[in-house]
């Protein structure tokens, strides 16, 4: 029989707070107590300014944009949002959380009980809330938009917590609560029959969730709209740690793109020839790139390889992108930094890293390959970083062509080259269903639908 819910289990407590079932329930937050955690951030939060003497701002991206909310610890206000509302004029921006290791027998309801015995807060309160099949094993994944459960999270500088919630049948659910969305996050619940996987990969110092969502309405259309235009797709969103400055690790290409293989591989068990449709922004198409090029040469990844259908790219240097802006500032900021340092060398324009990734990938296709290449490139300049008088670096430098359009199309005969209005941040981050850059998106993702489906068919009779 199953175990009691946490909805059941908070109806039989008679004990107290922090008791469910005659159990005591206790969190572990890797040394740091849930109690201490739950107070709004105060005025100076908000106001913290960052100097090079201190540390960068963090909320930098890649492009020069500062980062929005879901990327900004500093920026979370107190908000309520309900399932049903549609109103964005009056709310400040949504923070979205992500929740791991969720039992399958249990539903919203349960996971918002299970996190009221960690935080009595959140009770009384309305939560937006997603609830889908995780990416591998046997549980589901929550993405929740809860401005106590952020703050749980944002305390602490690991940006995740884990909290252990005894049910009162005695067996221990381990929850993972964490903002970084790093390695793959599902989006979607898809149909029992899979045609294909979509999966999305953020650029250089990106965020998986946050770096698709657009800023004034808050939709992030890879959630939001896609998997109700189009059905049959499994649709995830990839995240890795390429932070520039603060928080800062030393992976290299060879480090990224292997997790990202492993990390696929996890979330294909059973299914190694369902057909992939990747997307990627910036330098998320390079990790796409250095992923298939170790497929095709390992013969242990190959499956990955053949089962990749189509490739879109948004704003992908090719060719290389403007980075002397990005360059001093790390230096100026994290001068010990030299794994970033390295990598913004490898993207600049005419790197040698470049040059040889461009003659490696000739040999991954050609015109008769089912990979249907779509390169989307910017016509807008981007205002990039800068240094103010008072030594801060923030969105104040000059606008440059971040990724210029020769260098974000490879000129392929088989390949579609469409121009987007936007810069290189807002390219990915569609406000509504009739921007048509979105529906350029959905008529192809509709046409291999179509295609896979024809192909399954004929595989299965």
């Amino acid at each position: 029989m199953d175990s009691p819910s946490p909805t059941q289990s908070r109806k039989r407590a008679a004990d107290g707070p922090g008791r469910a079932g005659g159990k005591r329930l206790r969190s572990d937050t890797l040394g740091v107590r849930l109690g201490n955690l739950s107070r709004s951030p105060t005025a100076h939060d908000h106001s913290e300014t960052l100097t090079a003497g201190n540390r960068a701002d963090p909320r930098i991206h890649e492009d020069g944009s500062i980062r929005d909310v879901q990327d900004s610890p500093s920026d979370m206000k107190d908000y309520t949002v309900s399932r049903h509302s549609g109103d964005t004029a009056h709310r400040p921006k949504p923070r979205c959380v992500r929740i791991s290791g969720i039992p399958k027998r249990w539903s919203d309801t349960d996971l918002i009980a299970a996190l009221q015995t960690f935080d009595p807060s959140l009770e009384g309160r309305q939560h937006d809330i997603s609830m889908y099949p995780a990416c591998c094993g046997d549980t589901q994944t929550a993405l929740l938009n809860s401005n106590t459960c952020a703050e749980i999270v944002e305390r602490r500088q690991s940006k995740q917590a884990t909290h252990i919630f005894n049910e009162s049948s005695g067996s221990e659910i381990f929850l993972a609560i964490d903002s970084h969305f790093n390695d793959l996050t599902p989006l979607n619940r898809a149909e029992s029959i899979i045609l294909a996987d979509v999966v999305a990969v953020t650029g250089l110092a990106g965020h998986a969730f946050g770096s698709w969502r657009n800023r004034n309405t808050y939709k992030m259309w890879l959630k939001d709209f896609l998997p109700e235009d189009v059905l049959g797709f499994r649709i995830m969103t990839y995240g890795y740690n390429s932070n520039l400055v603060n928080d800062t690790v030393d992976d290299e290409f060879l480090d990224y793109r292997r997790r990202f293989i492993h990390t696929l591989q996890n979330a294909r068990r059973g299914a190694e020839k369902r057909p992939i449709i990747f997307v990627g922004h910036s330098m998320g198409g390079i990790l796409i790139l250095q992923a298939l090029l170790q497929c095709n040469n390992g013969r242990q990844y190959k499956h990955l390889f053949a089962a990749t259908r189509a490739i879109l790219f948004f704003g992908m240097p090719h060719q290389g992108m403007e980075v002397e802006e990005l360059r001093a500032m790390v230096k100026d900021v994290s001068p010990l930094a030299a794994s970033r340092l390295e990598i913004i060398q490898q993207l600049e324009e005419g790197s040698n890293f470049l040059n040889t990734q461009k003659d490696d990938i000739t040999n991954l296709w050609d015109a008769a390959s089912e990979i249907e290449i779509l390169s989307f490139y910017e016509t807008k300049k981007t205002v990039t970083v800068g240094k103010s008088a008072t030594g801060s670096w923030g969105r104040s430098g000059e606008k440059v062509n971040m990724v210029k359009k020769n260098s974000a199309q490879l000129f392929w005969p088989w390949e579609h080259r469409i121009p987007v209005s936007s810069d290189h941040t807002e390219i990915v981050k569609f406000s509504h269903r009739e921007d048509t850059t979105y529906q350029d998106v959905v008529t192809h993702m509709i046409k291999w639908k179509e295609s896979i489906g024809k192909k399954s068919s004929r595989t299965c009779s």
